[in-house]
């Protein structure tokens, strides 16, 4: 028969169990130096799946690091020494949290139905619907997941992933957000790289490319991979380009021919000008 600990109404910072007995105010270890603080209104701990559920105001948190969500879920195992062997206690590797999940990093918050922190891997991935992320300097959408890299400070974007600023649009199928430390040491949006066919919409200027690299801070896009630029009537088209948002300026330019040696029509800038006909 499983043991199970139930514990209402009590803030539950580092809750150690052996047996029947439980202890609060002892930090869970878990990989790395920092202990992870979970809190919830009331905690049930089952021992025999070496899992532990809270509920009601319940978040986890690992240094600047915090996962709220109306359930979580702390899985367990043995703590391992530095020679292989148990130490005889318990530390946590994953947290799986349920409904109305929200985290908060240094990169700034992000939001889902369903979540994941793994410990191990050092990562927090975010499903379901409302999948956003928000920074001081965008907002990343997307569909399938979001995975944020805690490490590398990066936030992947799968399935119809989308990088918003203000008026721009970068849209691909795969969506890296890059963040680096300012001079005020804190985390900004730096640049995202887009994969699979990427689509950057400025103000009814289109972009498109196999790839595409967006600079937050100069707001410039460099595509590559059958570039395509288009604006009214007029589209440009290429092996590479660059689009500048900030001046409307687009440039497209092809190598192909300097690799082979030859020119053809693959190897050209096409300009493609389109005309209003009269109904």
């Amino acid at each position: 028969m499983s043991k199970k600990i139930t514990i209402f109404s009590v803030a539950w910072f580092g809750l150690f169990f052996v047996e029947n007995v439980v202890a609060t105010g002892l930090p869970i270890q878990s990989r790395g130096a920092q202990p992870v603080h979970i809190e919830a209104d009331e905690v049930t701990y089952d021992q025999d799946n070496s899992l532990a559920i809270g509920s009601g105001n319940a978040f986890v948190q690992k240094g600047d690091q915090m996962v709220y969500g109306d359930i979580l879920t702390a899985y367990f195992r043995p703590k391992k020494t530095s020679h292989g062997g148990d130490e005889g206690e318990k530390e946590i590797w994953k947290v799986v949290a349920k409904g109305h999940v929200r985290i908060v990093t240094p990169t700034g918050k992000g939001f889902g139905e369903d979540g994941e922190y793994n410990l191990d891997k050092g990562s927090i991935v975010l499903k379901g619907h409302g999948l956003k992320a928000v920074s001081g300097q965008g907002t990343v959408l997307a569909k399938d997941s979001l995975e944020y890299m805690l490490s590398t400070n990066q936030i992947i974007a799968r399935g119809d992933a989308i990088v918003k600023k203000e008026d721009q649009v970068l849209r691909a199928p795969l969506v890296t957000a890059y963040f680096h430390e300012n001079e005020q040491n804190e985390l900004v949006f730096s640049h995202a790289v887009a994969k699979g066919g990427a689509i950057l919409n400025n103000s009814g200027q289109i972009a498109q490319g196999n790839e595409a690299y967006y600079d937050t801070t100069t707001e410039e896009t460099i595509l590559s991979g059958s570039v395509r630029v288009t604006e009214g009537s007029r589209q440009l088209r290429g092996e590479h380009g660059s689009f500048d948002s900030k001046t409307g300026v687009s440039r497209v330019v092809n190598t192909k021919a300097q690799n082979v040696g030859t020119r053809s029509n693959d190897s050209r800038v096409q300009v493609l000008l389109y005309s209003k006909r009269a109904s």
